[in-house]
């Protein structure tokens, strides 16, 4: 779906990114995680076409080409309008993008309600818990049926029971569409929890690429299965040097 190769970044003369190769294949996902200033949000930045980078390619499948545009982001404050609704946070993209009035509100009534928020439909974010705010942001960006769905730090603020219903709730909704999703997390439960996929970061570079087989199964967080990768991913990331 997404092919990255020899793609190098630098803010001035510090060189953040350095000759990335990454596939992002369709319908998987895929973890970026390892310490503080090793370059992960700014690779998610670059697939989602907020920075340019100033060396090597990202090409789109030919397959996808006609929808390469359909990337979705969630940032780590969420993104939303203060001045907004939630109801008109999630309408924003398809007004934007000039669908009719009524495909519009069907589209954000089936969200609202597939991600249970309906009755905060009228209330502005500083009204709302940071699990709402969270799925409102997820609803506005999910409306717009994304092929690639980025996140970055999506779920930090938010306390440990909120944020394992929201990692289910992601992971319930990426098993039901056809969308690849890529998202940064310092937390390595989420890393195992949701990505098929996990690459380790350190100085700008792809150390280390981990599979993970068992995203999706039942229960997974109480099997012993989810611990022992927990484990490989910290084994690995202790591996790595401090950026």
């Amino acid at each position: 779906m997404l092919r990255i190769k020899d793609l190098s970044f630098s803010y001035g003369k510090e060189k953040v990114l350095d000759q990335i190769d990454l596939d992002i294949f369709r319908h998987t996902t895929t973890a970026i995680i390892g310490p503080s200033g090793c370059g992960k949000t700014t690779l998610l930045y670059i697939m989602a076409g907020l920075l340019a980078f100033e060396k090597g390619e990202m090409v789109w499948s030919i397959e996808h080409q006609s929808r390469a545009s359909r990337k979705g982001i969630i940032l780590q404050n969420y993104g939303l309008f203060p001045w907004k609704t939630v109801e008109n946070n999630i309408k924003l993209g398809l007004i934007t993008q000039k669908r009719p009035k009524e495909v519009v509100q069907k589209s954000v009534d089936e969200i609202m309600e597939r991600l249970n928020i309906t009755e905060i439909r009228h209330k502005y974010p500083h009204q709302i818990s940071g699990g709402q705010r969270q799925r409102a942001a997820i609803g506005r960006t999910l409306v717009l049926k994304p092929e690639l769905l980025l996140m970055d730090e999506a779920s930090s603020a938010l306390d440990a029971l909120t944020k394992e219903t929201i990692q289910d709730l992601v992971l319930e909704i990426f098993l039901e569409q056809s969308m690849s999703m890529v998202f940064v997390t310092h937390s390595i439960e989420e890393a195992v929890f949701l990505g098929q996929n996990i690459l380790i970061m350190e100085q700008g570079k792809i150390k280390e690429k981990i599979k993970n087989e068992n995203v999706g199964m039942a229960d997974h967080r109480k099997e012993a299965s989810f611990y022992e990768k927990c484990i490989e991913v910290r084994s690995a990331l202790e591996r790595r040097t401090s950026c």
